[in-house]
């Protein structure tokens, strides 16, 4: 199967395109508009892909053109709108993991690395590697995602892997910052090859509407100083650049003894902390650390659901207000919205106000994320306003209480996190409509996604000298 994407528009029954409009009014619905203000019957008017008019819909509707039979009209039902969600820390090729066993033991980060997470990467194919992002996109598109900052790794196929990513992203029609996580851990070879792959992805801007490559770091965990310095050298500072920081305490450590105060100072050391520099985890970062982070204006993803899982210290609440902050799933899931109620729930057991909680979620999840993502893109995104891009998600959420401007936090991390959407539209075109997709077949993915998986699996267990078992043993 040398073009996956092919295949899958061949076989497709019906080709299916955004729909895209030149000018369409969302009515019949609360909208939030990211900033803090709830309109309670709101409206949103959008024309050549832009969002003109938000607000109460009376105010929207005597102010749009009176031409009504130009404009298409999308009635929400009382569905909830809101901003298109901005993912800023995921990976894409993490779909398959799902269900599939440590080939050692993990009582230690070092150990999930070489008995799991390395293995799992050495073992994507390049089936493995565009499905698994389609899986994860359609996922993120169900959850009301429309713009996503992945660092990709599979060492086994580094050459035109950014590529196969970005055609995924091409053909779902969701934004995307693509970054491969570049290391010298798994050799010379690979490191030589992933900086190569980078080079020429952020040359080529094949993806010009809605992707673009930014340079991506493993970890401080997986970089010697000549590798660091390399990249450094390699590219340029307004790049931007994309790195797991401050993950685990054997990282911090490594950084120590390399004469560091924290993984943070030893990328500022290097140049290569900016405005547009995301640095996700962030839960063993120092003092220092955090006062680099503050005045480069840089963006700390924060992971609560990967650093639960792994056992490691989640980004510490009080720091907040000190730094931009964005959530982010690592692959897990695609669900953003449940990664915030995971960190609400972390953040009481720790005994810090409920107020307090309410208003860091929703500075984090809209405000900092998208002032983020703006400078990356050069575009407004992941806000409602006039001159922004019409990224929004309509949620299938109805309750019976009432949703303003004083307890929308309350409903983004105790009801919708239960919810998915309806329908989402991104740069202007509806890429999914009354919960159908119409920009990639499901059916046909999810079919040619468990045969990949078979093998990937296989390929995995093969690593540990078992591969004539069954990928369920």
């Amino acid at each position: 199967m040398d073009n996956l994407m092919d295949e899958i528009q061949e076989n497709t029954p019906e080709p299916r395109q955004p729909d895209s409009i030149d000018a369409l009014v969302i009515y019949g619905g609360p909208v939030y508009d990211g900033k803090g203000n709830v309109y309670k019957e709101g409206s949103i008017y959008i024309e050549n892909n832009v969002i003109r008019l938000v607000g109460e819909e009376k105010e929207v509707f005597s102010a749009m053109p009176k031409n009504m039979e130009d404009i298409e009209v999308l009635n929400a039902n009382g569905k909830l709108a809101l901003p298109g969600l901005i993912n800023t820390h995921h990976q894409l090729h993490n779909s398959f993991r799902t269900g599939l066993t440590p080939l050692g033991p993990t009582e230690n980060f070092s150990e999930r690395l070489e008995n799991f997470i390395y293995p799992y990467e050495k073992s994507l194919n390049t089936e493995g590697i565009q499905l698994s992002s389609l899986l994860a996109l359609m996922e993120s598109i169900k959850s009301g995602v429309t713009t996503i900052f992945d660092l990709h790794s599979s060492p086994g196929i580094v050459e035109d892997s950014l590529d196969m990513i970005g055609g995924a992203f091409d053909r779902s029609g969701v934004r995307g910052a693509l970054s491969l996580g570049i290391t010298d851990m798994f050799g010379e070879e690979v490191f030589e090859a992933s900086m190569q792959e980078t080079k020429a992805f952020i040359q080529e801007q094949k993806f010009e509407a809605g992707v673009k490559a930014i340079p991506g770091l493993y970890s401080n965990l997986e970089l010697s100083e000549e590798a660091l310095a390399k990249f450094a050298e390699a590219f340029d500072r307004r790049d931007s650049l994309h790195i797991q920081i401050g993950q685990n305490q054997e990282e911090l450590n490594y950084c120590q003894e390399l004469g560091y105060k924290g993984p943070a100072h030893r990328l500022d050391n290097f140049g290569l902390l900016t405005d547009q520099s995301i640095l996700a985890h962030g839960g063993h970062l120092t003092e220092r650390d955090i006062e680099e982070i503050q005045a480069h204006n840089s963006l700390v993803s924060i992971t609560p659901v990967s650093d639960t899982n792994d056992r490691a210290q989640n980004f510490d609440l009080q720091n907040i207000d000190r730094i931009n902050t964005g959530f982010g799933t690592t692959g897990l899931s695609s669900d953003l919205l449940n990664e915030i109620r995971t960190s609400y729930m972390l953040w009481r057991s720790t005994g810090r106000e409920v107020e307090e909680i309410y208003g860091t979620i929703e500075k984090t999840l809209f405000q900092d994320s998208s002032q983020f993502a703006s400078r990356v893109f050069d575009k407004k995104i992941g806000i409602l306003e006039s001159g922004a891009q019409a990224d929004i998600a309509l949620m299938d959420y109805e309750p019976a209480t009432l949703i303003h401007s004083n307890n929308i936090s309350k409903h983004l991390i105790h009801g919708l996190s239960q919810a998915k959407a309806e329908t989402v539209i991104i740069d202007g075109d509806i890429v999914y409509k009354d919960k159908a997709f119409l920009t990639i077949d499901q059916e046909i993915i999810k079919k040619e996604a468990s045969k990949a998986c078979q093998n990937i699996w296989e390929n995995y267990l093969s690593l540990a000298g078992e591969g004539e078992h069954s990928p369920e043993a």
